[in-house]
C-alpha cells in the first residue's frame, strides 16, 4: 500500500512538474508582433498630413524613419522586449511629439495570449499636430522631453495601456491659449 501510494505521488509530481515546465515554455516561446498606425492630422485645419516625417528609435539607436503617406497614416511594426521611442519631427513648423512604446514588461506567463504560438496586434493612434506660432510666444520646449503617450503592458488591462501624465494636455491647451504680454 505504501509502495503505491510513493509512486502515485512520484507520478503525480512529474506530471505537475511536466505541465508547469511545458505552460512555462510555451510562454516564453512566444513571437509577438505590434503593428502601429499613426493617423497624422491638423487639429486646427482638420486636414491630413501627408508627407510628414516619423522617426522610430529602438532601445536609444535609431531604427528608421518613415513619412505619413495617404490620408496622413504611417504604419510600422514593433517586437517585443524593446523600448521605442517614436518621435514626430517638427516639418512646416508642426510642434514635435513623442510617443513612448515600451513592450519589455509583458507578463507572458498569464496574459490572455499565452497558449497561441504567435500573436499579431494592431494599434491605431490618432495624433493631433498643431504649428507653433512663435510671435504668440508659445513655448512647447517640454514636448521634446515629455510623451504625449507613453504605451506599455498593464496587467489589469492585460494589454498595452497609456501611462503618459494627464496633465499634459491641459498643459498643451494653456500655452496654445497664450499671448505675448
Amino acid at each position: 500500500m505504501q509502495n503505491y501510494t510513493k509512486k502515485h505521488l512520484l507520478f503525480c509530481g512529474i506530471v505537475y512538474l511536466f505541465l508547469f515546465v511545458s505552460n512555462y515554455c510555451l510562454a516564453q516561446t512566444q513571437e509577438v508582433d505590434f503593428t502601429f498606425t499613426l493617423h497624422l492630422f491638423d487639429e486646427d485645419l482638420g486636414i491630413d498630413l501627408e508627407n510628414h516625417a516619423v522617426q522610430i528609435f529602438e532601445d536609444s539607436a535609431r531604427k528608421k524613419k518613415i513619412i505619413s503617406g495617404a490620408k496622413g497614416l504611417a504604419k510600422f511594426f514593433l517586437k517585443v522586449v524593446k523600448q521605442y521611442r517614436i518621435v514626430l519631427t517638427g516639418n512646416d513648423n508642426y510642434v514635435e511629439k513623442i510617443i513612448l512604446i515600451d513592450t519589455r514588461n509583458i507578463d507572458y506567463r498569464n496574459w490572455k495570449y499565452k497558449h497561441t504560438t504567435q500573436v499579431s496586434l494592431k494599434y491605431h493612434v490618432e495624433v493631433r499636430m498643431f504649428k507653433e506660432h512663435p510671435e504668440k510666444c508659445q513655448d512647447y520646449s517640454f514636448l521634446k522631453t515629455e510623451p504625449v503617450m507613453y504605451l506599455k503592458y498593464d496587467s489589469e488591462y492585460d494589454d498595452l495601456h497609456d501611462f503618459s501624465e494627464v496633465q499634459l494636455e491641459a498643459r498643451i491647451k494653456k500655452e496654445r491659449k497664450r499671448k505675448c504680454e
